[in-house]
């Protein structure tokens, strides 16, 4: 992960961000983290999953765009085109994260990645000015302040897919022109079955807490892993995929 820096005047009086995407990083990123308020706009474009950390246990719900580690289907690196309707809050506030304040315990404030090629003296929109903090810089602090509510309500999200044993592992096949199969295992979805077995007021209150629609648009999204295979498909540079299955996977 990139080092972060809480902003501030004294250290990044100069600095300006180039109002663009970091398409060099974003062509190497195979997944990216999706808040659940996204999910209906994003299924329009790719797969949405859920991952677990193998060390805590956590889940994460993300936007896949590729079949193997460090690929991007969704991105042209040719003409930098990215070929989706939906670009993840996440990779939109970039060079921005929140982080925790040197200042005060308990406090998140917002950081920089100073080493982003975004990141510069000689153009783009500059974080401070005579009068202090720009607009621009304003904007993004309200941007990230939304994003980490979004974020909040994903996490509740979660937890209640979890609690109600929603949730699935799932593997994709992934078969080959050349005869190689690839699996690519430890992705999550909504248990479709277990969705239907859901009294009438655990659905009424999904409903009041406006749930369903990202249930739904996740359950959508997974045709979207045929879109992938078109993409692959398209790139001269790629073995041709010839098979596409989803499975629960094997217990070894």
């Amino acid at each position: 992960m990139s080092k972060t820096t809480p902003v501030h005047p004294d250290q990044h009086g100069k600095l300006k961000i180039k109002d663009q995407i970091d398409f060099e990083t974003l062509g190497k990123r195979q997944f990216a983290a999706l808040t659940a308020v996204e999910f209906a706009q994003a299924a329009s474009s790719y797969p949405i999953v859920m991952l677990k950390d193998g060390n805590s246990g956590t889940f994460v719900s993300v936007a896949l765009w590729g079949f193997e580690n460090g690929q991007n289907l969704l991105l042209n690196s040719d003409n930098n085109n990215w070929d989706a309707v939906h670009l993840p809050n996440e990779v939109q506030c970039e060079p921005f994260l929140l982080g925790a304040s040197a200042e005060e315990a308990n406090t998140l404030t917002l950081h920089i990645k100073e080493q982003s090629p975004l990141v510069q003296e000689s153009e783009g929109r500059a974080l401070f000015d005579s009068e202090g903090e720009t607009a621009y810089l304003k904007s993004m602090q309200t941007k990230l302040a939304e994003h980490y509510q979004n974020q909040v309500f994903t996490r509740d999200f979660i937890n209640l897919m979890l609690e109600k044993k929603l949730l699935k592992e799932i593997e994709m096949i992934v078969g080959f022109q050349d005869d190689q199969v690839k699996r690519v295992k430890g992705l999550y979805t909504i248990d479709e079955e277990a969705l239907a077995k859901l009294d009438q007021d655990t659905i009424l209150t999904f409903f009041k807490r406006n749930l369903l629609v990202p249930i739904y648009a996740m359950l959508g999204s997974l045709t979207q892993f045929n879109r992938l295979m078109k993409l692959n498909n398209q790139n001269e540079a790629l073995q041709k995929i010839v098979r596409l299955q989803m499975r629960t996977p094997e217990i070894d």
